[in-house]
């Protein structure tokens, strides 16, 4: 738990950093506001299927802007799942 909390602050403060606030990106990248304010504050990672959509949309757009670095958390699952199998 500690180790989300952890990406979750470093998250927050590279969003910070970039200058952008949580409505006017939300706006601007046509995303749910609550759904990047979950992802920024830890809370929310895409792995559950009614949260899917929404906060997933939030990750790849902080991909491709530079704030999420590394895979994203769907990612990680996916290539321990096949680990397992082979």
């Amino acid at each position: 738990m500690n180790e989300n909390i952890n990406d979750a602050e470093k998250l927050r403060k590279r969003f910070d950093d970039s200058g952008r606030s949580d409505a006017k990106y939300a706006r601007a990248k046509g995303l749910q506001e609550t759904a990047l304010k979950r992802v920024l504050d830890g809370t929310s990672n895409g792995k559950r299927a009614q949260e899917g959509g929404a906060t997933r949309k939030v990750f790849c757009h902080l991909k491709a802007d530079g704030i999420w670095i590394g895979r994203l958390p769907w990612e990680k699952e996916a290539s321990k799942t096949s680990q397992k199998v082979a």
